[in-house]
């Protein structure tokens, strides 16, 4: 199984994130291909029943008037139904976590030949060309009233879950956004990402501080809990996070906003792929 998963993924020289997905369809395909015979085997059974009994002479089978058999069946199917979604759930994080390891790599091997900022992360969702969006931006808005915008920002229009509420005129279109299992460069591209991660109705963002370490830096501490909108309803509890945005000397616009989690990169990834009640 692994390994025709892990041919899906490298034939044509693919890329990682190409490989990703195509192996996550084959898991997906597999486990529906799994669905669909265990609910067309019971049709066949009665069908090659019905076939016997005819040849037979009205005899019955054996089977038939044996309820225990069938229920022992019944569960044997379901147990390798279980054992097949505990494959599925392996897959995906052995996915994940070499995705994340072999981008981290990647990023340390070619800092030294490279200024420009790299992904050492992946997306779950393509994000696009960056692109201008938000209102005319506010140049040189000085370094106390923008702690202040990005305080009412995230302690009223919960931001960090709720793109809609991100103060994005006080934003540089290529900012660079980056967290322990991401990197995204464009703030365009950053807002679409948050709007497929958390569900702002069942999360929620705590502002526990914020301050002006610098002339051109300002830096949170803040907690966050919820649930992403994924198929499999994942919850992330509650965890602490740092932030800090760097602004540029010469237009005052944020460049820079990284997170510093409580939680390892590889928590965080085993939550996204936990399925909740």
């Amino acid at each position: 199984f692994f390994s025709a998963s892990y041919c899906v993924g490298v034939v044509g020289r693919m890329s990682l994130a190409t490989g990703f997905v195509k192996r996550f369809l084959f898991v997906l395909l597999v486990l529906n291909a799994e669905g669909a015979g265990q609910a067309s085997a019971p049709a066949v059974r009665r069908s090659a029943t019905a076939r016997a009994t005819t040849a037979e002479s009205g005899r019955s089978s054996p089977t038939s008037r044996l309820p225990h058999v069938r229920v022992r069946r019944g569960r044997r199917r379901e147990r390798s139904r279980r054992e097949m979604l505990g494959c599925v759930g392996v897959e995906i994080m052995i996915m994940a976590s070499s995705a994340l390891l072999t981008q981290k790599a990647s990023a340390s091997s070619s800092s030294s030949s490279s200024s420009s900022p790299r992904s050492i992360g992946f997306p779950l969702a393509p994000l696009g060309d960056i692109k201008r969006i938000g209102a005319e931006k506010r140049n040189h808005v000085g370094v106390e009233e923008l702690k202040n915008i990005l305080a009412t920002a995230i302690r009223d229009g919960q931001y960090f879950i709720n793109p809609g509420a991100m103060p994005l005129d006080v934003f540089d279109d290529g900012c660079r956004f980056k967290d322990p299992t991401t990197d995204v460069v464009g703030l365009s591209r950053y807002v679409k990402a948050l709007g497929v991660l958390f569900d702002p109705a069942r999360s929620s963002v705590t502002l526990d501080s914020i301050r002006v370490s610098n002339p051109n830096q300002i830096v949170a501490t803040w907690r966050q809990e919820g649930y992403l909108k994924l198929p499999w309803n994942p919850y992330v509890p509650p965890y602490e996070s740092q932030t800090t945005w760097t602004l540029d000397p010469s237009s005052g616009l944020i460049t820079m906003q990284e997170h510093k989690w409580s939680i390892s990169a590889f928590e965080a990834l085993r939550e996204t792929f936990t399925p909740h009640a």
